[in-house]
């Protein structure tokens, strides 16, 4: 979109009682006044220029792929136990990860239909997600092992100022009473908070921010209704995930694409590879579509930053990918996220892409088969797990040299391949999409 500032217009609130549940809403922005985005701005504007400085030098510093440790607050009813109402089940976690992984890493299934005007600036933003394995530090039981690989269960009956909900809690309630109570570590954990919302609301973020205050830090993350959080069909048309994709866009300071300024064709995301945009979209058009703002190839609605259905939502720009990389690499309680990765996280996420390597793994992606080919007859062990560190086979070999794994009935998604051989250990992620 064109780089037209006007604040005022930028962060405009809607009632958001006024939608549907058939309409997507994103109630970030609410969160935020145009003085503190004026501020933010103005402190990643020279940020931002040094880093598209160096990516356009083609200079020699290390490329960074950032993990993020997160932990997911499931706030759910007191009667409830796990898989009931609020009280999601894991399976609903375990693909949202995924959901993450695959959207931000751009190995989603459905990138193909990314139209091929907009394939150019689709981009593999290099960030990944982890579910935490241990508590992070000030947490009581820091060091300790979760009981639930990236869970945290929160009945009501142990946050004091409020009570079972049927109806959902407002988004005062949540950041004043409900995040201070159970947040956990956010220099070290991205938190998300899973539970239900008012007025239909879908989820929310909070936008970066320069402020270290305790404060702020507490509030810091992520809401998601839980309807809307992983897979679940009876969530349709936001049942893919995409919710949550679209609210960390905004915890990594990405806008609405169309800039929230009600059709004036001035307001801006920032990003010079989104077309101007007049409003959000509904739905999930086809084809080229214009308004009033655009033309040639159309608006962009399929950028996980717009409204469109989960169905429609298939990419994020590479101008998008530089201001969240500008963000994780200088902002407070992003740019130490990283470093908790490995102590935190499962080390199945750990990948070594198999340089110098005698092993093979092939193809990848793959429709099913994960081919492991080994240059001289090996005594090795073949582990394949699933994005939050789930072992789903394990093989073992002796003095052979090949062996093929077949995984076709787990769900597409990302995977890892640990291959043991003697004191070597290396593994290598494997994209299955069927």
């Amino acid at each position: 979109m064109k780089k037209v500032i006007l604040f005022a217009l930028l962060f405009s609130a809607f009632n958001i009682s006024s939608f549907s549940q058939n309409t997507r809403t994103c109630g970030t922005m609410d969160n935020v006044s145009a003085i503190d985005i004026e501020a933010f701005e103005k402190s990643l504007t020279p940020i931002l220029n040094d880093y598209l400085k160096n990516q356009n030098e083609g200079n020699n510093s290390k490329k960074v792929v950032y993990t993020i440790p997160t932990i997911v607050h499931i706030i759910h009813n007191s009667n409830e136990n796990v898989g009931s109402g609020r009280n999601i089940p894991y399976s609903r976690v375990q693909s949202q990860l995924e959901i993450l992984n695959d959207d931000f890493r751009r190995t989603n299934s459905d990138a193909s239909n990314t139209p091929s005007y907009f394939q150019g600036v689709a981009a593999d933003c290099e960030i990944n997600f982890c579910l935490i394995t241990k508590y992070p530090s000030g947490h009581p039981m820091a060091g300790q092992t979760l009981p639930e690989v990236g869970v945290d269960r929160v009945s009501t009956a142990s946050i004091g100022g409020i009570s079972n909900t049927s109806s959902g809690y407002s988004m005062n309630t949540i950041n004043n009473t409900i995040k201070p109570a159970t947040s956990w570590n956010p220099n070290e954990v991205m938190n998300i908070w899973v539970c239900q919302l008012q007025s239909g609301l879908l989820g929310y973020a909070t936008f970066p921010s320069t402020s270290t205050s305790s404060t702020t830090a507490q509030k810091d993350g992520t809401v998601m209704g839980y309807q809307y959080f992983g897979n679940n069909s009876s969530a349709f048309p936001f049942h893919l995930g995409r919710t949550t994709t679209h609210e960390v866009g905004h915890w990594l300071g990405l806008y609405h694409i169309w800039g929230d300024d009600n059709g004036a064709c001035s307001g801006s995301d920032l990003c010079g590879d989104t077309p101007n945009q007049a409003n959000s979209t509904g739905g999930c058009p086809n084809g080229v579509r214009t308004d009033a703002c655009t033309s040639g190839n159309g608006i962009m609605y399929q950028n996980y930053m717009d409204y469109s259905n989960d169905n429609c939502m298939n990419l994020f720009t590479a101008n998008q990918k530089s201001r969240m990389h500008a963000i994780m690499g200088s902002y407070p309680r992003r740019q130490t996220l990283n470093s908790f990765s490995s102590t935190l996280c499962s080390s199945t996420t750990d990948i070594n892409e198999f340089a110098n390597s005698n092993i093979n793994i092939y193809p990848n992606p793959t429709k099913g088969n994960i081919n492991v080919s080994f240059e001289n007859n090996t005594d090795a062990t073949i582990e394949v797990f699933n994005m939050v560190g789930k072992l789903i086979t394990s093989n073992t070999i002796a003095s052979k040299n090949f062996i093929s794994i077949n995984i076709n009935n787990q769900p597409v998604g990302v995977y890892f391949v640990k291959v043991k051989s003697g004191d070597s250990t290396e593994t290598q992620k494997v994209m299955l999409t069927k």
